[in-house]
């Protein structure tokens, strides 16, 4: 029984890591629903685990502290930009729902893509919105990582051309050129707290 409740633990420590990596880099699920269900699990089987284990292992909360940070202070969140900004939160869910791929390019080496994909802005966007790009490996494809974000961009993808939308072209295996702007290095992970400082320090 020990022995179970140790693997357990374990287990709650490992999947509150992923969560907190998922949360706090520009490393996500790749899936929008799969992104707001997974802290949802990880903080059941958290609670769950902890109220179920009743051995007395010395530092035994610290094993579900991750699970219980990532979780509660990802629905915190959310609740607290619905309460502050309900009609801004409206508008980030119709972005959600009516978004759509506009293209996607294989590495030259073929084991990455990328995807591009256009939320619109408004209820008659005329093609006007936001740009994503996410870069998937087609041997891991669970996960992506946000390699570009552009928060004022056009694409006109009314009628649904045959021909697909060539918003990036890759330079090589390691960084691709955005439609009318610079070539961005695709590797490296973003750490948003170091981010956010290096921000503010440049100011």
């Amino acid at each position: 029984m020990k022995e179970k409740s140790i693997v357990i633990n374990y287990c709650n420590l490992l999947l509150g890591i992923i969560l907190l990596f998922l949360i706090l880099t520009n490393v996500e699920l790749n899936s929008t629903i799969a992104n707001f269900i997974f802290p949802l699990f990880v903080l059941l089987f958290g609670f769950l685990s902890y109220k179920k284990i009743t051995t007395k292992q010395k530092g035994k909360l610290l094993f579900y502290l991750p699970s219980f940070i990532g979780g509660f202070g990802f629905y915190i969140v959310i609740i607290l930009f619905f309460l502050i900004n309900f009609l801004g939160s409206l508008f980030w869910l119709n972005e959600e729902i009516n978004k759509e791929r506009i293209q996607r390019c294989y590495s030259p080496n073929k084991i990455e893509y990328c995807d591009a994909y256009h939320y619109p802005v408004g209820a008659y966007s005329g093609g006007s919105g936001h740009v994503c790009v996410f870069l998937v490996n087609k041997f891991f494809p669970i996960v992506r990582k946000e390699v570009f974000y552009e928060s004022t961009a056009h694409v006109w993808i009314e009628g649904k051309e045959d021909i697909p939308y060539e918003y990036f072209v890759w330079e090589d295996n390691d960084s691709i050129k955005i439609y009318k702007s610079n070539i961005v290095n695709i590797r490296g992970i973003i750490f948003y707290p170091v981010a956010m400082i290096k921000a503010v320090r440049s100011k």
